[in-house]
């Protein structure tokens, strides 16, 4: 995810592996631990500066899925995603919707 933010360019990242737990009627919860990052990106005069820094990641999250045919499902998904790097906190909340096909 990237934004900008006083021309620079703020991008945040999680990896992490995630568990998943299957609920009645479609609903999943899942936890995952691992990595964050953030870049930071600044162009002045035509140089360009990026600077990344690393720290622990995690994810909690929750969805549902919908049966719209005989293998096919519609997934709404909410997850927020925790990253701690250099003993600072941040919380990024993703809602997602995705299709599975099987």
């Amino acid at each position: 995810m990237a934004r900008e933010q006083g021309g620079a360019t703020v991008s945040r990242g999680n990896l992490t592996g995630s568990i998943i737990t299957r609920r009645r009627k479609g609903v999943f919860l899942k936890a995952g631990l691992g990595l964050a990052n953030v870049s930071v990106r600044t162009k002045v005069l035509g140089v360009t500066t990026t600077v990344s820094e690393g720290g622990l990641g995690t994810t909690f999250g929750a969805g549902y899925d919908i049966k719209l045919g005989r293998n096919f499902y519609l997934t709404p998904n909410a997850d927020i995603l925790v990253q701690v790097i250099s003993g600072t906190t941040r919380k990024l909340l993703l809602l997602t919707l995705g299709a599975t096909w099987h």
